[in-house]
């Protein structure tokens, strides 16, 4: 192909990307929100999601976790822990949690709050990838030997080992339909492994330790991220290489794929305002800009339509669309936002809002309904 076609090319792509994302705009319906209930804390709350059927909200305090309806009416509150608990996560059916806390042990509990696993010198990134579909699986990280992963039941039973990592493991996740598990090392591979234990692809190429390994929402590729930040990489399955994603000016702090898999979103490093949009190609197609402030966290409804945004010392989130636009802002009180999640249907969205009144600490949860029109 010669240099002018190949342009020709380029700018006839980029322009029906353009087009896409305008008509995406130009139908972007009117979002409204309500606010269904609020309730305040005296504790500070770090973080709030939902199940993925949607049915209950997780929150997590330093000194326990808590499940509510969807009334915010309490269900069960977790405790056990003998440090802070710093992740929470449901199981994919919903039907468990998962907590990890600094007194390092990986606890699992049923929705009545009842502890039915503990296993102790154990860590992992926490989150739904934690668990497996398939079977009652979930995975831990040992604190010795580091480059090992394992497998237990639920109920504490060691099913195998992950082995062949050559230095420390810093991630390890099950696929989301539970068949298959990627776990990211310092030796600079991901590695793709069966249920048994037996490894099936080596994923190799990355010149820094691979700090985060995650799979697409249909587990088809695989996206990877530099310790350091300074590139992502998308693979296929048979461990090939099929893009690599990289800003010549800043380094990723977040990088994941968006709900419908089309998508995959890089949040810049801590002190930055920018978030990029990706096609799966590897080709940027939008980004998300506050000028006025920091970007703090970034999350997508159900259908990927729309963004929210948190800023640090910040009082409101901002929704946008794909293009990169902002058409609504959620303010807050007296108090800092820290923390939003959509539900899995998109209807509803849980935020957090933080801070100091001059007289008492108090986290506020508040609860909104979606209507789009």
């Amino acid at each position: 192909m010669g240099k002018r076609k190949l342009y020709y090319f380029i700018f006839l792509t980029l322009t029906l990307i353009t087009i896409k994302l305008t008509y995406s705009y130009a139908n972007q319906p009117k979002v409204e929100l309500r606010e269904i209930k609020k309730i305040q804390s005296q504790e500070y709350i770090g973080n709030v999601s939902f199940s993925p059927n949607g049915k209950y909200i997780l929150s997590l305090s330093q000194k326990n976790a808590r499940i509510w309806d969807l009334s915010l009416n309490p269900i069960a509150e977790l405790q056990g822990h003998q440090g802070k608990i710093y992740k929470a996560s449901f199981s994919p059916n919903s039907k468990y949690i998962a907590t990890i806390s600094d007194d390092a042990s990986i606890r699992i509990w049923d929705l009545s709050g009842k502890q039915i696993a503990v296993v102790s010198g154990q860590y992992n990134e926490l989150d739904t990838t934690i668990f497996s579909l398939e079977k009652n699986y979930f995975l831990t990280i040992p604190e010795y030997p580091p480059n090992t992963a394992i497998i237990w039941d639920l109920a504490g039973k060691q099913i195998t080992k992950l082995q062949g990592h050559t230095n420390k493991i810093n991630s390890a996740r099950f696929s989301n339909n539970g068949k298959l598990i990627v776990t990211a090392s310092n030796d600079g591979t991901a590695r793709i492994w069966d249920l048994s234990g037996k490894q099936i692809a080596k994923l190799e190429g990355n010149e820094r330790p691979v700090y985060d390994a995650s799979f697409s929402p249909d587990n088809q590729r695989i996206l990877t991220t530099s310790s350091f930040g300074e590139n992502a990489r998308v693979w296929d399955l048979s461990g090939k290489q099929l893009t690599t994603l990289k800003d010549s000016e800043h380094r990723f702090h977040n990088v994941f794929f968006s709900p419908d898999g089309k998508y995959i979103i890089t949040l810049l490093s801590l002190g930055e305002s920018t978030a990029y949009i990706w096609d799966l190609l590897g080709r940027q197609v939008s980004k998300i800009e506050d000028k006025e402030q920091m970007i703090f966290d970034i999350g997508f409804s159900s259908t990927s339509n729309i963004a929210i945004t948190s800023f640090k010392a910040s009082r409101e989130y901002k929704l946008w669309n794909l293009l990169g636009r902002s058409f609504k802002a959620i303010p807050g009180t007296y108090n800092d936002i820290s923390n939003a999640n959509f539900s899995p249907d998109g209807k509803y969205l849980v935020t957090i809002s933080d801070g100091y009144d001059g007289k008492t600490y108090t986290d506020d949860i508040h609860l909104w309904e979606i209507s789009t029109n």
